[in-house]
């Protein structure tokens, strides 16, 4: 911009004005620091990626030297009110400065909104004018992405996105939007089981398996079974009760579940040799047992009923 703030203005409030000097537009705002609204204003401008439409786009037509930074009103916080008290005084303050420059009429102003402090007059899908909405469609056609359309024209990504799927301006650009649906089991991406499986380890689950019984005897993650088991995946696998009732483990399954029990001498002999001092994994090569199973009985997670 043509002139600088001090940084005196630092923790200041007031109400401040982003004056085109060429044709007399100018954006009104407030703020309870005017020198970091003013550096924040200034970098956003610069990088384009302001998110005033309009003042952007003037921005980008008129160069620097053409804008000034000035305050309007400097505001002293009183001591004995809060702060969103003050906050309110000082958003009437500047819907008064407004008014009286006509900044939300497009004609003299830059400010989207009719008034400040509200969402009146303003939203993200209508601030777009028609004209954009049209050639956001032309470039689409023309095999532009959206990120390449959203930086020609100086919109969002999401607004392109959705006004290529006809979730905005459908009125205008023809585009049928179509609801689609969340993915669900199988049919989701990121499913790395299937359905019978999901269903399987929710009816173990029902059962009091633990998620390491269910991780060795279906092959799955602890992942898997813990994000089942806390509801965050295959919600819709609905169990009923007649499902619960008539659950049998596949003859496959029960033989891989027995075989992965460690019998009650076998555990006495891992305990006395952990007593001597010997390492899980030297007692998992010298018995061939499972170095993990070794662990846990170690630390005590498994078979804390036998004892020696």
């Amino acid at each position: 911009m043509k002139n600088k703030i001090s940084s005196e203005y630092r923790n200041v409030a007031g109400v401040y004005q982003i004056l085109n000097i060429v044709n007399g537009k100018c954006y009104i705002g407030s703020t309870i620091d005017l020198y970091s609204r003013f550096v924040a204003h200034k970098s956003k401008l610069k990088r384009n990626k302001h998110a005033n439409i309009y003042l952007q786009s003037a921005y980008n037509k008129y160069p620097p030297e053409c804008w000034q930074f000035n305050i309007l009103v400097v505001i002293e916080f009183p001591l004995s009110d809060t702060k969103s008290n003050f906050q309110r005084k000082l958003i009437g303050f500047e819907n008064d400065i407004i008014q009286a420059h006509k900044a939300n009429n497009r004609q003299y102003g830059y400010n989207l909104r009719e008034q400040a402090g509200t969402n009146k007059g303003y939203s993200t899908n209508t601030k777009h004018s028609d004209d954009i909405v049209l050639k956001i469609v032309q470039l689409i056609a023309q095999g532009k992405t959206n990120k390449a359309v959203a930086d020609m024209l100086n919109v969002t990504k999401s607004f392109v996105s959705q006004v290529k799927s006809g979730q905005s301006r459908s009125y205008l650009t023809g585009i049928k939007y179509v609801m689609r649906g969340k993915a669900k089991g199988e049919s989701c991406g990121h499913a790395k089981i299937t359905e019978q499986v999901a269903r399987t380890i929710k009816l173990l689950i029902v059962k009091d398996w633990k998620t390491s019984e269910i991780v060795e005897t279906l092959g799955v993650s602890k992942a898997t079974v813990n994000g089942i088991r806390l509801g965050r995946a295959w919600q819709s696998i609905i169990l009923t009760d007649l499902e619960i009732r008539d659950f049998v483990l596949p003859v496959r399954l029960i033989t891989a579940f027995e075989a992965s029990k460690l019998s009650d001498d076998l555990v006495k002999t891992i305990k006395q040799l952990l007593l001597k001092g010997e390492t899980p994994a030297n007692i998992s090569k010298k018995l061939q047992t499972s170095r993990r199973k070794v662990s846990e009985i170690k630390t005590g997670r498994t078979y804390k009923h036998i004892l020696i």
